[in-house]
């Protein structure tokens, strides 16, 4: 199943990154147009912008090799009155991001931004994701995590009908969640502890761990605890599920104690 989400949001990035550069020009003139920036301010606040005519590819080049040959006339630019009441994002301006300058911006967060989903529809399909305003190395592994824990999440908003709306290729609804990624894992009937100086993929695996954990030997806390139920296939047997965790942790413990096992 992850690998089947790691390929699905690989190709969601490809997507959502090349239409990004194709409606640069369209971007362009939406921006110039809405904000009434007059031609004439640009090019007397930025002389070395480009002259290319804006519906074409070399002014897509032109405007690349302006931002970076150029870096004082792009702080100006952004600092116009017109456009920095328009607040645009370099990403979809064909422009490449700077950390110095601009904030982490991820495909998948460009994806719902430009879906201009509201923030009422966020709460009610994916209450847990991730601050979209966190640097890349933060984002990058609460998205992770959020992907882990809360997958019908991930699933749900992926079929969000404001996200499917940008996705040419989406045939219908997508399935990414066969059984909840905490399954598995556990090895005794003690709640787990989080091992001291544990890094993120530590965290993640304890968080994982003790979801598990709750969902066995906390059942009836799950929901309060986590704010959702798990989804399983109709023919999965939640009970012996459970009843199957608690015999393979009595037998390891038997064996043990045979001294059939190494004690850790």
């Amino acid at each position: 199943m992850k690998t089947k989400i790691f390929f699905l949001f690989i190709i969601l990035i490809t997507f959502f990154e090349t239409n990004a550069q194709k409606t640069s020009f369209e971007t362009w003139n939406r921006i110039l147009k809405v904000s009434n920036v007059e031609w004439k301010t640009i090019y007397t606040t930025c002389p070395n912008f480009p002259k290319e005519n804006i519906n074409t590819k070399e002014f897509t080049q032109s405007v690349i090799n302006w931002n970076n040959q150029y870096p004082n006339e792009v702080v100006a630019f952004y600092s116009l009155d017109e456009i920095k009441s328009k607040n645009p994002s370099p990403y979809y301006l064909g422009l490449p991001l700077k950390d110095a300058q601009h904030k982490y911006q991820n495909s998948f967060i460009q994806w719902v931004k430009e879906s201009k989903i509201s923030d009422r529809r966020m709460i009610e399909v994916a209450p847990s994701f991730p601050d979209m305003e966190l640097t890349k190395e933060s984002f990058d592994f609460e998205f992770q995590r959020w992907q882990q824990l809360y997958s019908h999440e991930y699933e749900s908003l992926i079929n969000a009908k404001e996200l499917t709306a940008l996705n040419p290729n989406y045939k219908g609804f997508i399935e990414v969640v066969q059984f909840p990624n905490f399954m598995g894992g556990i090895e005794s009937k003690e709640k787990p502890v989080l091992e001291d100086n544990s890094n993120n993929e530590g965290k993640l695996a304890f968080e994982l761990k003790l979801m598990n954990w709750v969902f066995v030997f906390d059942a009836d806390n799950f929901k309060k605890t986590y704010g959702f139920n798990p989804l399983f296939p109709k023919t999965f047997n939640v009970e012996r599920y459970r009843t199957g965790i608690v015999e393979k942790i009595n037998e390891t413990k038997r064996q043990r104690d045979l001294g059939n096992l190494e004690t850790h």
